[in-house]
């Protein structure tokens, strides 16, 4: 699907994502045609492309914490920067699920602390990086091969009970989270002093 379609076939509305509200579309959009991307590219490609940019800055981010501030966490109760890197890294696997089997899975108490469990494997910034790299790599093959057909479909909200949100609002998970966590690192940077601009 082109992004001149998404609008004829009701899948994105400008300022608005699928009738949910998502602020982050309109300067991904715009960040992308800056950079030169076709304006008429599927938006399958798009959302695979600005993911992997995403990605990218994570890590360039993270790299500017001091490496034995990887684990600080503001006041001891907060996430510290390895923490949301490994989410981060685990991320794309909730997602690519949903995509792949256009339904949401029950939540399970257990099943999710079993992921939590595995990703504290990855303690380092490099290890992160690499399995992030990886399930990535996996998500966007999958939203690259996505269906025009099923980005309208609709699925129940995994975090809004009562809600539904379509496939193509999905596709923008990992890059959504990933850009909110840079966020978060970012500002961990400033409690740590450094409010450099890079």
């Amino acid at each position: 699907m082109r992004l001149r379609d998404l609008r004829a076939h009701g899948a994105f509305t400008i300022g608005g994502c699928l009738g949910n509200s998502y602020v982050g579309l309109v300067p991904t959009l715009r960040s992308g045609l800056e950079r030169g991307q076709n304006a008429l590219m599927r938006i399958q490609d798009f959302v695979a492309a600005e993911t992997e940019q995403a990605v990218k800055s994570l890590f360039d981010t993270a790299r500017y914490v001091p490496a034995d501030k990887l684990e600080w966490k503001p006041l001891d109760n907060g996430r510290s920067c390895l923490d949301q890197l490994q989410e981060c890294a685990q991320a794309p696997t909730w997602f690519q699920s949903i995509l792949e089997t256009r339904q949401v899975q029950e939540f399970d108490p257990a099943k999710y602390e079993e992921m939590r469990v595995a990703r504290r494997q990855w303690d380092t910034l490099e290890k992160c990086e690499e399995v992030c790299r990886t399930n990535t790599a996996k998500l966007i093959e999958t939203i690259r091969n996505f269906p025009d057909e099923h980005l309208s479909t609709g699925i129940p909200h995994p975090f809004a009970p009562g809600e539904t949100i379509k496939l193509a609002h999905v596709m923008l998970w990992h890059y959504w989270n990933t850009v909110y966590h840079i966020g978060q690192i970012n500002y961990i940077q400033t409690l740590l002093g450094d409010f450099e601009m890079r």
